[in-house]
């Protein structure tokens, strides 16, 4: 059995809901993928942090 549409869709609400809900997603995934889940949601927000504090016209760059 392909589980592969339920996996996409975890993916999806791991970087959409609340933290409850992602360890109701957590069940549903092995312990390796949960963790890419995790780190992915990691980097998403970190990624707006930064966009918040400067915005793409400002002068500072990162590499």
């Amino acid at each position: 059995m392909d589980d592969q549409p339920e996996r996409v869709l975890a993916y999806q609400l791991a970087l959409t809901i609340d933290d409850e809900a992602l360890m109701k997603v957590a069940r549903r995934c092995d312990r390796r993928s949960f963790r890419h889940l995790l780190e992915a949601r990691v980097r998403d927000n970190q990624k707006k942090m930064l966009t918040m504090i400067f915005p793409p016209s400002s002068h500072f760059y990162f590499i």
